[in-house]
């Protein structure tokens, strides 16, 4: 996940601790054998204190403080920006895009000093971004660059990050995404056993990177999209209905509105594709509730794409 702690408010309820205890700072370095200076860090919230650090020091002041930082864990802003590309590329609202990119530069310039965020992490969303940008300027070579960025964003927490070796890691939050982001990138070129290869391989890691229940599932109902496109493009249409139908009833069962559209078309395309007399249904359903959700540029071009199958809506 991304990692924003309040290390201001932390450092003193350190330093609080510590005095409270009767202890200096060279009592503590002697007993624990953390460098002293390390210490000044920590309790002047100059630095976050590394896992093990805070271990020793649990033991030392008989406090868990591994969970006392999670406390001061604050990371609205930076979840801002990560659900907001969510629901813009799920809308093609790319000029909402292009300026969340402006307001996340201008945010990271301008974060707030008491905060202490993973810089790494920040560089690595700054990178998905401008691979964003790129790839929806609809260029060919610009989709090739694009490519290229997420898989240097990838090195960045995983130097020996590559195409062949992609199931050898465990992966964050945000490396998931870009990994995710990644797979639909290949897909546009053609790459679809790679992808199929990538996507199972990802859905069975979900559990592993995804903290709540919402955002396991929403990342379930993004991966049956993915799926589906891919099993539409090698032409099969029984594992597209299969993929849509888990998406849609996640979709319906936890009221995720965003996905519902395309996974409704993309089953209604597969039955018509397989000659269920049920296709028609479906699609209107998408193209009705993209009119109601105000995204009439969307439905526009839903309505397109069902004309190169003869339907008319």
């Amino acid at each position: 996940m991304f990692s924003d702690y309040e290390l201001i408010e932390f450092s003193e309820k350190m330093s609080v601790i510590r005095k409270n205890m009767g202890f200096s700072r060279q009592i503590v370095s002697k007993l624990t054998g953390i460098n002293s200076d390390t210490l000044r860090k920590i309790e002047k919230g100059l630095c976050v204190p590394r896992f093990e650090t805070l271990e020793l020091l649990s033991h030392l002041y008989k406090i868990d403080l591994i969970k006392m930082l999670s406390n001061y864990k604050s990371n609205s802003t930076i979840t801002y920006f990560y659900e907001s590309i969510d629901k813009y590329i799920v809308n093609n609202d790319i000029q909402s895009l292009i300026q969340l990119h402006h307001e996340f530069l201008e945010w990271n310039i301008k974060s707030n000093t008491s905060s202490l965020i993973n810089r790494t992490e920040l560089l690595q969303l700054e990178l998905f971004f401008d691979a964003l940008i790129l790839k929806y300027s609809n260029s060919h070579s610009d989709l090739d660059k694009a490519i290229e960025i997420l898989i240097f964003s990838l090195r960045i927490t995983i130097p020996s990050f590559t195409l062949s070796n992609w199931d050898s890691y465990t992966y964050s939050v945000l490396e998931l995404r870009i990994l995710y982001c990644l797979t639909s990138f290949l897909m546009q070129k053609g790459s679809y056993s790679l992808t199929n290869d990538i996507l199972t391989f990802l859905f069975d890691k979900l559990d592993m990177v995804c903290n709540t229940k919402t955002e396991l599932t929403s990342m379930h109902i993004k991966f049956y999209t993915l799926i589906s496109y891919n099993s539409h493009m090698l032409d099969e249409h029984d594992k597209v209905i299969s993929a849509t139908s888990k998406g849609i009833e996640l979709c319906l069962k936890y009221n995720n509105m965003e996905n519902l559209p395309l996974l409704l078309s993309r089953k209604g395309i597969a039955l018509l594709n397989v000659k269920s007399d049920d296709y028609s249904r479906y699609l209107v359903q998408a193209v009705n509730l993209l009119e109601i959700q105000n995204n009439s540029e969307l439905a526009k071009i839903y309505r397109d794409v069902y004309k190169k199958y003869g339907i008319n809506l």
